[in-house]
């Protein structure tokens, strides 16, 4: 999860996206501009600083990065998690 401030439209998260794929084409990646990140799938660990890099180079601010594990839950999961 990537903060990205500066993207004012649905051209601008366009723009970050593709930038994004240009340099990791085997990513799945959404950003939005309401909450100022960028979020990116991959199924390989990603170099951060090579990352940082290429929301630096979009020439939108690049605020902060952060990795996590991505746990795919199936549909019933989601309707029955516990609360």
């Amino acid at each position: 999860i990537i903060g990205v401030g500066g993207m004012a439209c649905g051209s601008c998260e366009s723009h970050v996206n593709n930038e994004v794929r240009k340099h990791f084409p085997n990513v799945s990646v959404k950003s939005s501009h309401l909450k100022n990140q960028t979020i990116i799938e991959s199924k390989e660990k990603l170099d951060l600083k090579e990352v940082e890099q290429v929301i630096i180079n979009t020439h939108y601010d690049f605020l902060s990065i952060e990795e996590e594990i991505y746990e795919k839950k199936s549909f019933f999961q989601k309707l029955f998690k516990k609360k």
